[in-house]
């Protein structure tokens, strides 16, 4: 029989990547918000830009996370976790907004 080894030494960078990927991509998607927000409320923008600016954020999340999938994966599981979260969080928002608008309470405040 083996002796029991100890635990999987992780490859130096390991954990500086995954969460280089998960705050990135918070930090990434505020500023694309933000962005948008401001190109959106702008008067006189024509409707072929506002449909490019539109699919900013879908080029530059999906091409990110196949990118870093082939050059950092660690980067990319952090991507996938940040999307994880975002998803979780906003199926308890639409079961909080479920329960408030369907219960026998007062309603949405």
């Amino acid at each position: 029989m083996h002796a029991r080894q100890g635990a999987r030494q992780r490859p130096p960078g390991y954990w500086r990547d995954f969460w280089l990927g998960l705050l990135g991509t918070v930090v990434v998607n505020i500023v694309l918000f933000i962005a948008l927000v401001n190109v959106s409320g702008a008067y006189g923008t024509p409707d072929w830009l506002m449909n490019l600016v539109n699919l900013g954020p879908w080029v530059i999340n999906i091409g990110g996370l196949i990118l870093f999938a082939f050059i950092r994966p660690r980067v990319a599981i952090g991507m996938l976790v940040a999307y994880g979260i975002a998803l979780g969080l906003a199926l308890l928002a639409g079961v909080v907004l479920f329960v408030l608008c369907f219960s026998g309470g007062a309603g949405v405040p």
